[in-house]
């Protein structure tokens, strides 16, 4: 795994994170050959947060999950 808070680096691996981004702000990442870093955290809070917006989908995922799992 690489590490670099170099910004030309940055955007060599992710462009376009890095498109429109001020060069002068601070950025590290993270990069491997075999896959990407995932924050699953934040994936659950803002699936967690679109649930409770939308009850009735929730209850739908839910039902999907349990009848999948009999």
């Amino acid at each position: 795994m690489d590490y670099s808070e170099d910004a030309g680096q940055i955007a060599e691996w992710i462009p376009l994170v890095m498109k429109g981004r001020d060069r002068s702000q601070k950025v590290a990442a993270t990069w491997t050959e075999m896959g990407t870093d995932v924050n699953f955290g934040e994936i659950t809070r803002q699936l967690i947060a679109s649930l409770a917006k939308n009850p009735i989908s929730a209850c739908a995922c839910v039902r999907r999950c349990v009848t999948s799992l009999a």
